[in-house]
């Protein structure tokens, strides 16, 4: 029986760029503009992304923490900051805190998410729910062999038919599952078992991406690999070829242990991006690029003081040759950056440098408007009420 629910959920993508890039002297942040301040009953800590509902031009987010129960909340404005409304107070009993992003349905009044727990083992549950608050309805709940402790954001197929994601814990072998679910709750089946061998990865915590012929998806383990620091994998959407791309080795040539920032898949070459949040020169995170098949893997930028630690999600820029993120630490206020980069590594520039007063400690990266002429993003402490704060960033006059 499906239950009414409040969640939330994240689709997470990442992005990469080159070690031996210098930085640029930050520039002034005149275009940078708060577009609302969180706390209290409206929800606080925006851990994922944002996402965009073109058709009706708002923008979405999922704070893990405040509202009525302290369970979060799901709220949403219109990219200029107009007609910000709390759709949704989450019940930690029915669903727990939603998490990461959630996807966007092409064609049908519908938004899909995961959330961490509630369900009918505790063990986190998936979502559907209308773009103006309604119809919060169960589609699954997370326990046992299917999975447990959901924390990637999920992804649609490209006809809308099939929501694929991940869930970080549980399974047969207890190293988490990777799973799909027919958009309107049907068929709900796990795909792949992390952790049935030491160098198998496990604890798959970031989202998934699809390839751009729809047939493939990539995604990373926190743990496992033959160096027990994490794997990239890949597997095609009906189940099979399933093929570890890569084992993080850590160090100053390598990554180590990706978390929630996802993948990103580029547009204009068969590469995949990403970020880590250890590893590197420095140990504070790296950028990284791989080719699809797992060739060409290579460290982009080595994260460190002035550039920021610990980097989030990014997102390629219209031009198809530049990439955005955020890092949440780090930077001339230790309060963490927004930056660019060239997909070849060069050209790293920090655009702004978060402050207490804003709004600091940026869990995941921006997202490129419709246009290509704006980023939208969000931090998670501090700023006017205390609880993080949504944000635009202009990047052309």
């Amino acid at each position: 029986m499906r239950k009414f629910v409040a969640c939330a959920v994240a689709l997470l993508l990442v992005v990469a760029l080159p070690v031996e890039a210098q930085e640029i002297e930050a520039q002034k942040s005149s275009r940078f503009r708060i577009l609302q301040s969180l706390g209290g009953g409206q929800g606080k800590t925006i851990a994922g992304r944002l996402a965009y509902d073109s058709k009706d031009n708002f923008l979405f987010a999922l704070p893990t923490a405040g509202g009525t129960s302290g369970a979060g909340t799901l709220v949403r404005l219109q990219p200029n900051g107009k007609r910000f409304a709390i759709l949704h107070k989450f019940d930690p009993a029915i669903g727990g805190p939603a998490v990461g992003q959630v996807a966007v349905h092409p064609s049908k009044a519908e938004l899909l998410g995961v959330t961490r727990d509630g369900g009918d083992n505790d063990a986190g549950t998936i979502f559907s729910v209308r773009p103006d608050g309604r119809s919060f309805t169960v589609l699954a709940s997370f326990g046992g062999d299917v999975g447990e402790t959901p924390l990637g954001a999920p992804v649609l197929s490209q006809n809308g038919k099939m929501l694929f994601g991940t869930a970080s814990a549980g399974g047969r072998y207890g190293g988490g599952t990777l799973w799909r679910i027919g958009s309107g709750g049907a068929t709900f089946e796990v795909m792949r078992h992390f952790g049935e061998r030491k160098t198998d990865g496990a604890m798959p915590m970031g989202g998934l991406v699809l390839s751009r012929d729809g047939k493939t998806l990539y995604g990373t383990t926190r743990d496992g690999g033959s160096k027990g620091l994490g794997t990239i994998f890949s597997i095609r959407t009906d189940g099979s070829r399933f093929t570890t791309l890569h084992d993080f080795a850590g160090g100053k040539d390598d990554g180590a242990s990706p978390q929630s920032a996802a993948l990103i898949f580029s547009y204009r070459s068969e590469q995949l991006f990403g970020t880590t949040p250890s590893g590197g020169s420095r140990d504070q995170g790296t950028l990284f690029r791989i080719r699809s098949d797992g060739s060409d893997f290579r460290i982009l930028h080595d994260f460190a003081g002035s550039s920021g630690s610990m980097p989030g999600s990014v997102a390629q820029g219209f031009d198809g040759l530049t990439l955005y993120g955020t890092a949440a630490d780090g930077g001339d206020q230790g309060g963490g950056v927004l930056f660019q980069v060239r997909t070849n590594g060069t050209r790293f520039k920090v655009l702004h440098n978060f402050t207490a007063k804003e709004g600091d400690t940026p869990l995941d990266g921006p997202i490129v408007s419709a246009n290509g002429r704006r980023l939208y993003g969000a931090t998670s402490t501090a700023g006017a009420r205390g609880g993080g704060s949504i944000y635009v960033y202009d990047l052309f006059d």
